[in-house]
C-alpha cells in the first residue's frame, strides 16, 4: 500500500511548501523500493516547528514515520528494521557551487551575513531542540535525527563525506544510507532497529494542540499592542541599542518584562537575532505565551524569541568550554560554580569567544536579561565577554532583589558613555485601583520611597480581602471577573507560601471541579517543564516565583503569613532585634508584598488568616484611608 503524507501547519506559508515537497519526494521513493510495499507508511510533517522554551527554537521540518508491520530493509551490508522514527530537516536552497565541505561539515553563506555558516551544525542542534520538546510534550524518550535538504541539488552533485545531506531528487536508497549513518537507530539481534520510545499516537496529537492558535482576550490586547507599543515609538531608544549597555530601571509593576519583551520582539522582526534570559524559571515557561499573544494582538505572525533559564545557559557555555560533562546541569549554589565562571573567563580569549559565537546555540545579536539584579558579578562579566555590554539589554528591579547581594551593572562604566540609564515609574498594565491600593499600603508599610504612578489608559481594577480560607464566595467573583474580560483560566495566577499538603487540598478540589491546574509550586516539575503553558491552566506559584509574571488575577492565599514569614527571615539574616534591624527586615518583608501585589492588571484577592497581623492591620488602615477601594472582609 502507497505511503501516505500528513502535514500539520499553516499551508500558506512558504516553508509549507517546503515541507510538502521534501514529504512527496520521501514517500514517493518509499513507494518505488519493493521492500515497502507490504506496509502501511504513515509520514507526519511539521513545517516550521517551534519549539517553545527551547534556546534554538525554529526548526524547518520535524518528519514522523511510522510502518505498520515494521519495514525489513537492507542498505548494502546493513539489516535495517523500521518501525517508527523521528528527524529534524534543515532545508537549504543554495546551489551546489555555493556548498563549502569541512570536516564532515557543510557549511554557507547567507546574504548580509559575514563568513560562513555551519548548516550541519545548526541542523544538530534544532534535532537537539525539538527532542526536548518532544519528549516534553508527549513523554517517553523520543530520538530524533537530523539532516539537510538540499532542494536545488541533484543527488549526483552532492558533496562525498558528509552523510546526512539528502538531494532534490533523493532515492530510497539515499534515504536508508541516511539512516544507516544518521546513528538513529539501535542494534538489536544483529538488524539496526528503529523504534520510537514514545507514544507515537500521542506525540502527532500534542503537536496538533501546540500548533492551534492563541485565543486573544481584551487583556493581552492592551497589555501588548496598544500602550506598550505607543510607549516604546515614542522614545528614541534605537540610538542606544547596540550602542551601549541599556538599562531599564522600574519598580515592581512597571511593566519591565513586557518593555524587553516587545523591544526583542520589535529587534526580531528587523532581523536580528535576540536572546530573552531569566533567572526565574516559572517566567521562562510565560515568555512563549506572551510573545504569541503580542502577535495575534497585532495580527501577524508570530516571531519566536529564543528564551532560555540563565543557569541553563551557563551550563551550556561550560560545556562548549571544555569545563564539565554535558549532562550535568549546574546549581548557582554549588561549590563550584562560581569557580567555574572565573573558569570561564579565563578561557574566553577572543579566539574562544569568536567560535563560541559562531555555535548556533550562542549565535545571538543581542541578549536581554530579566530580573538582572540577581544574576551573580561573575555571570555579568561572562555575558559581558561573549556579547560585549554594549549588546545587552537588561531590566533592574531593584525593590525586587531575591540574592544577597544585588548585581552593580554599572561598576566600572561611565553614564551615557559606556550605559544609558532608562527609569520609568508609571505602569504599563496594572489598573488605577491596583495601583492605589499598592502605594496605599507601600506608605503603611513604612516603605514611604514606593511609588508607582497609574496609567491613565488603565482605569478601573478591583481589590477583594478574604479571612479565611479561599471559598466559593471568592471563586464566584473571579469567575465574574475572568468571564467579564472574555480571559482565559491561565490568566488567573496564584501566589502561595503554604506547605505542599495545603497547595495539593486546593489543587484537588479545584480539578474535580473540572478545572485544569499547573502546580509550579513542585520546583522539579517546574525546572523540567519547557512547554508552553495551556491557556486554561491555572497558575500555582511560591510567592518567590511570581517575579515578572502577570497575570488578569492574582489571588494571593494568606498573604500575611508571607508577610511574618519574610519579615522573621530578614531579621535572623540581620542578625539583631534592635530597631533599626527591625525597621530594615520589615521594609525588606513589605518589598516582597509588593511584589506580589502588583502581578495583576485588573483583580488583586487576598486572604489573610489573623486580621490582626502586622499586615492585616495595614490592609485596615488602606480601607480607612480609602473608602470603597477595598470590597470583601475589610480587616
Amino acid at each position: 500500500m502507497p505511503a501516505s503524507l500528513h502535514l500539520l501547519g499553516e499551508p500558506n506559508l512558504p516553508e509549507f511548501r517546503m515541507a510538502e515537497r521534501f514529504g512527496h519526494r520521501l514517500c514517493e521513493a518509499l513507494n518505488a523500493h519493493p521492500g515497502c510495499a507490504a506496509s502501511e507508511i504513515e509520514v507526519y510533517s511539521v513545517p516550521s516547528l517551534q519549539c517553545f522554551g527551547q534556546r534554538i527554537q525554529d526548526v524547518d521540518q520535524l518528519v514522523l514515520l511510522r510502518a505498520r508491520p515494521g519495514l525489513e530493509l537492507t542498505w548494502r551490508e546493513t539489516r535495517l528494521r523500521i518501525e517508527s522514527l523521528c528527524f529534524a530537516m534543515e532545508h537549504k536552497a543554495h546551489g551546489a557551487g555555493e556548498l563549502v565541505l569541512r570536516d564532515q561539515h557543510l557549511f554557507v553563506r547567507y546574504e548580509g551575513r559575514e563568513g560562513l555558516h555551519n548548516a550541519s551544525r545548526q541542523a544538530e542542534v534544532e534535532a537537539m531542540s525539538a527532542r526536548a520538546y518532544l519528549r516534553d510534550l508527549a513523554g517517553g524518550r523520543p530520538f530524533v535525527g537530523h539532516g539537510i535538504f538540499l532542494s536545488a541539488v541533484d543527488r549526483e552533485a552532492l558533496p562525498d563525506g558528509v552523510p546526512h545531506l539528502l538531494g532534490s531528487n533523493f532515492t530510497a536508497e539515499d534515504f536508508l544510507r541516511f539512516l544507516t549513518l544518521s546513528r538513529c537507530g539501535r542494534d538489536v539481534m544483529g538488524r539496526l532497529t528503529f523504534r520510537q520510545d514514545f507514544d507515537f499516537e500521542e506525540g502527532i496529537a500534542a503537536l496538533e494542540r501546540a500548533r492551534r492558535p492563541v485565543e486573544i482576550s481584551a487583556l493581552n490586547k492592551v497589555r501588548l499592542d496598544r500602550i506598550t507599543r505607543r510607549y516604546l515609538t515614542s522614545q528614541n531608544f534605537q540610538d542606544h541599542i547596540g550602542n551601549r549597555l541599556f538599562i531599564y530601571h522600574g519598580r515592581a509593576g512597571t511593566g519591565k518584562t513586557t518593555f524587553l519583551l516587545r523591544m526583542a520582539n520589535d529587534l526580531a522582526l528587523d532581523g536580528h537575532r535576540p536572546l530573552f534570559l531569566t533567572y526565574n524559571h516559572a517566567l521562562r515557561l510565560d515568555l512563549a505565551t506572551m510573545l504569541q499573544s503580542s502577535a495575534a494582538a497585532a495580527k501577524r505572525r508570530s516571531v519566536q524569541i529564543p528564551t532560555d533559564g540563565l543557569n541553563s545557559f551557563m551550563h551550556d557555555v561550560f560545556v562548549a568550554l571544555g569545563l564539565q560533562p554535558t549532562r550535568h546541569i549546574p546549581n548557582p549554589y554549588e561549590a563550584n560554580y562560581a569557580g567555574r565562571l572565573a573558569e570561564s573567563l579565563d578561557t574566553l580569549t577572543p579566539e574562544r569567544v569568536a567560535a563560541l559565537r559562531a555555535d548556533p546555540q550562542f549565535d545571538f545579536d543581542f541578549v536581554f536579561i530579566d530580573e538582572a539584579q540577581d544574576i551573580l558579578e561573575v555571570e555579568r562579566q561572562v555575558l559581558g565577554r561573549i556579547y560585549g555590554e554594549r549588546n545587552l539589554i537588561i531590566s533592574n528591579g531593584f525593590d525586587q532583589v531575591m540574592r544577597d547581594q544585588k548585581c552593580d551593572w554599572t561598576r566600572g562604566l561611565v553614564k551615557d558613555q559606556d550605559y544609558y540609564l532608562h527609569r520609568y515609574g508609571r505602569s504599563l498594565r496594572m489598573r488605577e485601583r491596583i495601583v492605589t491600593f499598592a502605594n496605599a499600603l507601600a506608605q503603611e508599610l513604612g516603605t514611604e520611597e514606593w511609588s508607582v504612578q497609574s496609567n491613565p489608559d488603565l482605569p478601573g481594577g478591583r481589590v477583594v480581602v478574604r479571612v479565611g480560607p479561599y471559598n466559593p464566595q471568592l471563586h464566584d467573583v473571579i469567575l465574574e471577573d475572568l468571564k467579564a474580560a472574555e480571559c482565559e483560566w491561565g490568566d488567573l495566577l496564584f501566589g502561595w507560601n503554604q506547605p505542599r499538603r495545603t497547595v495539593a487540598a486546593l489543587k484537588d478540589q479545584l480539578e474535580r471541579a473540572g478545572y485544569h491546574i499547573w502546580d509550579g509550586t513542585d520546583h522539579q516539575a517546574r525546572r523540567n517543564r519547557r512547554t508552553m503553558l495551556e491557556p486554561d491552566e491555572i497558575r500555582f506559584y511560591d510567592y518567590q516565583s511570581v517575579r515578572g509574571l502577570e497575570c488578569w488575577t492574582f489571588v494571593a492565599m494568606l498573604l500575611d503569613e508571607y508577610f511574618d514569614r519574610e519579615y522573621k527571615r530578614e531579621l535572623a539574616h540581620l542578625s539583631g532585634e534592635d530597631l533599626a534591624a527591625s525597621v530594615s527586615a520589615s521594609q525588606a518583608a513589605a518589598y516582597r508584598i509588593l511584589m506580589a501585589c502588583t502581578r495583576p492588571i485588573n483583580t488583586l484577592a487576598i486572604t489573610l488568616k489573623n486580621p490582626d497581623s502586622p499586615l492585616g492591620r495595614a490592609i485596615a488602615a488602606v480601607a480607612r484611608a480609602n473608602p470603597g477601594l477595598i470590597e470583601g472582609d475589610v480587616p
